[in-house]
């Protein structure tokens, strides 16, 4: 049934060459880095509903300010002509806009909300909700990111395990895995609410899951 509901929605945004981004209702929301996995977004917003992969031209991704949550740096987007970045293109209901703002610590500035044109397949453009951290990383090559700004073993899970979840294009997937790790695994609580936390039990520096 699912299948059906997404086929039909793609339907309609393939007619709709620029989607409404709020109504009463919902509101879109491109996700790239641990949205990607439909059970850490359904943690604090359980109305979220998985609608296809798409694409956000001109910007990259990249990590940078460290979490005591994730023991690591989180993801974020920065404004880079000729990059793509892909990402899954969901709906929230709008009265857990609030909870996916708590989520992202915009109050706290980490990030700020902003409205970004993404590319679905069969080349439909919707304006959606994103985020993007308050402070653009340098770019670097991935391989040379510094440890500082290395995301840890768990978040980069997070990210594969929700774009192979997502149905993002192989090639992106494979560029996900040139990012390098700090081997670190994330906080306690964090690895419950995913069911991940077996995987604490493997010594830190294991990144052969992925």
């Amino acid at each position: 049934m699912n299948k059906l509901v997404n086929l039909f929605i793609l339907f309609v945004l393939s007619v709709v060459v620029k989607s409404k981004v709020i109504n009463n209702d919902r509101f879109y929301y491109f996700a790239y880095g641990s949205n990607l996995l439909a059970r850490r977004l359904h943690i604090q917003n359980p109305s979220a509903f998985f609608i296809s992969p798409a694409k956000l031209k001109d910007h990259r991704l990249d990590f940078n300010m460290y979490t005591k949550t994730w023991r690591g740096a989180a993801a974020t987007i920065v404004p880079d002509h000729g990059s793509v970045v892909w990402g899954a293109l969901w709906t929230i209901e709008s009265s857990f806009l609030k909870h996916l703002d708590d989520q992202e610590g915009v109050d706290a500035g980490w990030y700020f909300p902003k409205f970004v044109n993404v590319t679905v397949p069969g080349g439909a453009v919707v304006e959606a909700r994103t985020y993007q951290e308050t402070v653009n990383p340098p770019k670097v090559d991935p391989e040379n990111i510094p440890l500082e700004r290395r995301p840890s073993n768990t978040y980069m899970q997070v990210i594969i395990d929700g774009a192979i979840q997502c149905g993002l294009p192989p090639h992106y997937i494979q560029y996900l895995y040139t990012f390098p790790t700090n081997g670190r695994v994330a906080a306690r609580k964090m690895l419950e609410q995913l069911g991940y936390l077996h995987y604490a039990e493997n010594a830190e520096n294991n990144y052969t899951h992925l």
